[in-house]
């Protein structure tokens, strides 16, 4: 039989009160301390160990926070926040199956409680089941109008199935009834970079109305301790939680290897639990390494300060787990965002984004971007190829010709289903590969068909996969495609880089701003502007001509992948030459400026 419930003891309860209070007013350490004194002397007090769990959670530490979760349910196995606390548990984890069950229970037993709703949905998004996860959400934040949550996990849901300017709508009601909301602001700009009836100018407004939002939270340091010499070794932080096997790796590690170690002093500030083989590379080229997942962002801005890093550069934008609240404190005389993000940031403390005269044109980009745009005379990225790539080849010899794309779902916007449709229309008998780790869910698969359906595409024609955890069989998949399709408005990155190395050329279309644009940048640095459409009907006419043409042979994506290893995308030391040159001049001028004023 489990065990009953102890009999509460007063002096336990008012401690539990005690430490709930310190929680409240943003002292989770301290309540933490509290409740583990409480369970020194009652290690299996329900409340106790839920209070924990919960706690642990804030701190994000969640192996731990699952063993309190755990002794909470075994001590009082029907108690539905034990259950929900369980889930929640399980959920950081990434153990999303092992989470529905205590959640949906939980659910079921209070079916009015709309903390239990808004769980079940959204961990059944996380599952790929997407009607009853809309469904869930749904009904509650009709419970609880005045709950924020739900509907931000119905925007973020919208989202990640491809339906951005659904959720854009969504957010624009909630910043509207919730202005100082920063999650929803978030949302808001980073759905912006996706949806198709946006202009550029709409989506810096919402960017822009991110950061004045995170202006108003957080107060910058006024004075920084650093000593304005331009001649010195300048300490140069990098702060992201994608120092491990990540898109952003393949960007920055170029910069790493080639760095001036003699001109820099490189500290690296990982803001996950996460590490890899990667992780150790990129570390094997720091001078000091900072495991800082668990910092808030006033405590990691105060570790930046203290070391008195110079430089600080973030490389996550918008995207989850970012520390752009760390920035908006500028804890660094000079700070710079790049890489990992296709948007302005909004955040004036950001001094600069690195970009390039093709993603960036001036004057208009300029007016785009609450950073000063700092040009490099080429590209502004390099690509470091996986070390164990396949060798091109061409996939099975009587396919029909394939175009295919591997860009995130997000970026399949109905703009881009309709280009594609039209492709295929004016190619019959091609058919079209699309891989993307939510294609992984039945559900994702079903809609997306019937968005092809709509345009007159049989759903016969297009293959949809979902995520391939093996990088090599990921790479060995482009031999199946011929032409790789670049989405609009939001380009690819590493998909393009990673076709272009395996020996598919890109087809892409020029934009108005950066995220629609950095397809035109890579495809100059390995010389095959010919690939670079105006427009739509020049897309679909590109697409056409390399249809009539003969399939790519194999010879043929070897000689491309020579052609991109000796080009300007993977001129590994030009471009970690070009980035360490705006890093001093912005630091020179951050000297000057100090010794002048």
């Amino acid at each position: 039989m489990p065990p009953r419930p102890s009999r509460p003891d007063p002096r336990i309860n008012e401690k539990l009160n005690e430490a709930l209070k310190a929680l409240r007013s943003g002292q989770p350490d301290r309540a933490l301390a509290m409740v583990r004194r409480v369970l020194e002397k009652a290690p299996s007090h329900p409340d106790g160990n839920h209070f924990a769990s919960q706690m642990l959670l804030m701190l994000n530490q969640p192996e731990p926070a699952l063993y309190h979760a755990e002794r909470a349910l075994a001590a009082d196995p029907s108690n539905h926040r034990f259950r929900l606390g369980l889930g929640a548990a399980l959920i950081n984890l990434n153990r999303f199956e092992e989470a529905y069950e205590p959640i949906r229970r939980a659910a079921d037993a209070q079916p009015n409680d709309a903390e239990g709703r808004y769980a079940l949905g959204s961990v059944a998004v996380d599952l790929g089941r997407y009607a009853e996860g809309e469904s869930e959400l749904r009904e509650a934040a009709r419970l609880r109008p005045d709950w924020i949550d739900p509907p931000l996990a119905l925007a973020s849901c919208l989202l990640n199935t491809a339906r951005a300017s659904e959720a854009v709508a969504l957010l624009r009601e909630l910043v509207r009834s919730n202005p100082d909301h920063l999650p929803t602001n978030a949302l808001l700009s980073l759905a912006s970079s996706y949806d198709d009836t946006l202009t550029p100018e709409e989506s810096f407004a919402f960017h822009t109305a991110y950061g004045r939002c995170l202006e108003r939270m957080i107060r910058p340091a006024a004075r920084h301790a650093n000593t304005p010499d331009p001649h010195r070794r300048i300490r140069l932080g990098l702060v992201s939680s994608e120092l491990r096997d990540h898109s952003v790796a393949f960007f920055l590690r170029p910069l790493l290897e080639h760095i001036d170690r003699d001109r820099f002093e490189v500290f690296a500030y990982h803001t996950s639990r996460h590490e890899d083989g990667v992780t150790a590379a990129i570390r094997s080229h720091t001078d000091r390494w900072v495991p800082c997942d668990s910092c808030s962002p006033p405590e990691l801005a105060r570790r930046i300060m203290q070391d008195r890093v110079d430089v600080l550069v973030e490389l996550t934008g918008l995207f989850a787990r970012n520390r752009l609240a760390t920035m908006a404190a500028r804890p660094a005389p000079v700070q710079v965002s790049m890489i990992g993000y296709g948007n302005t940031t909004g955040v004036r403390t950001i001094d600069a984004r690195i970009v390039d005269r093709l993603t960036d044109p001036p004057p208009d980009a300029d007016k785009l971007a609450a950073e000063s745009l700092i040009r490099l005379d080429r590209c502004f990225l390099a690509y470091r190829p996986d070390d164990d790539a396949p060798v091109p080849g061409t996939g099975e010899s009587n396919r029909p010709f394939t175009f295919g794309s591997f860009n995130d779902i997000k970026k399949m916007s109905p703009a881009t289903v309709r280009l594609w449709s039209s492709v295929l229309t004016a190619c019959p008998g091609s058919r079209l590969l699309l891989k993307a780790r939510e294609l992984g869910h039945e559900e994702m698969r079903s809609m997306l068909a019937d968005r092809f359906r709509a345009e007159g595409i049989d759903p016969a024609r297009v293959t949809m996969l979902g995520r391939i955890e093996d990088d090599r069989s990921h790479l060995a998949l482009y031999d199946e495609i011929d032409l790789a399709l670049d989405p609009i408005p939001y380009h690819g990155t590493t998909t393009t880089c990673q076709a272009l190395w395996q020996g598919v050329p890109v087809l892409t279309m020029e934009g108005r701003a950066h995220a629609g644009r950095v397809g035109i940048s890579l495809l100059t640095a390995v010389g095959m502007t010919d690939h670079i459409a105006r427009d739509e009907p020049h897309y679909r006419q590109l697409a056409a001509e390399a249809f009539a043409r003969p399939r790519p042979t194999t010879a043929d994506r070897l000689a491309l992948r020579d052609r991109v290893a000796r080009s300007e995308l993977l001129d590994h030391a030009g471009l970690s030459r070009a980035v360490q040159a705006a890093y001093i001049d912005l630091w020179t001028r951050w000297c000057e400026k100090g010794r002048t004023g």
